[in-house]
């Protein structure tokens, strides 16, 4: 089971962008692209292969599996559908249980684009979407209870994975400044800067087109670059190694970026 846990990571990353992608309104071969561009993201940048590598994968998966609950609220949100909501808690409960980490990942994307349609929705949306969340709450009961039961144990937990602005040199040309973050195999960066810049550009194409996707796409990316390289600098988000964070910002920045290299074709 615990083979096949590691498999089912490296095996469902096309299913859950394609899908993802196909509900953030990519047509069907611009999903198929954005699947393509996760694989090369996946296989080959140097924070994704050194956590799988290492043994993270259930942070690495989440990384990526956090696309899913953030497309089905923004296709419920845009083309309604109670089923979206139920399925959006439960898988974003069960990720959960995999890695807590996924929550800033999804939730970011998932308040920006909440508040977007805030005024719009009526108030029994409303109720669903917070049910949606309680849900997931409910799921992670049994560890949560215990967690404050004993979060006096925790203390000061901020050593690894410490964002810092020097890092965003030494990422964009693909060097190793410090191992106890990036890792010591090789820090290949390419397709991520391809994925993130690419991304900034096609949100700017969204935006001059007025398209309702830009606002959450540029606060979410905005949000979690800035968490990455600067939470090193804040106690409370030292806690939770928040460089890591940079690999949802990829994925996430996928769904911008092959839209724009589509239209540029």
């Amino acid at each position: 089971a615990f083979n096949l846990f590691v498999i089912l990571g490296h095996i469902a990353v096309i299913p859950t962008v394609y899908s993802s992608a196909r509900m953030l309104d990519l047509s069907r071969w611009r999903a198929l692209g954005a699947s393509a561009f996760a694989v090369l993201i996946w296989y080959f940048d140097g924070l994704t292969h050194w956590c799988w590598y290492i043994g993270l994968i259930s942070y690495d998966m989440v990384a990526y599996m956090g696309l899913f609950p953030i497309a089905l609220l923004w296709s419920f949100l845009r083309r309604g559908g109670s089923y979206k909501l139920i399925l959006m808690g439960l898988f974003l409960g069960i990720l959960h249980m995999v890695h807590p980490y996924v929550f800033l990942g999804a939730a970011i994307p998932m308040f920006a684009m909440y508040a977007m349609h805030f005024r719009q929705m009526r108030r029994v949306d409303h109720l669903r979407v917070l049910l949606g969340g309680v849900l997931v709450v409910i799921l992670n009961l049994w560890w949560l209870a215990t967690a404050i039961r004993f979060w006096h144990y925790v203390g000061d937990s901020g050593v690894l994975g410490q964002g810092s602005i020097s890092l965003l040199l030494s990422d964009f040309f693909g060097l190793i400044s410090d191992t106890t973050v990036t890792g010591v195999i090789g820090n290949r960066t390419g397709f991520r800067n391809a994925a993130l810049i690419v991304g900034a550009l096609g949100i700017l194409m969204w935006r001059g087109r007025k398209d309702p996707r830009s606002m959450p796409f540029a606060v979410s990316l905005l949000a979690m670059i800035a968490l990455a390289y600067l939470g090193g600098y804040v106690w409370i988000a030292r806690q939770i190694q928040p460089y890591r964070h940079v690999l949802p910002a990829m994925f996430l920045a996928l769904i911008p970026a092959t839209d724009f290299l589509f239209e540029a074709f």
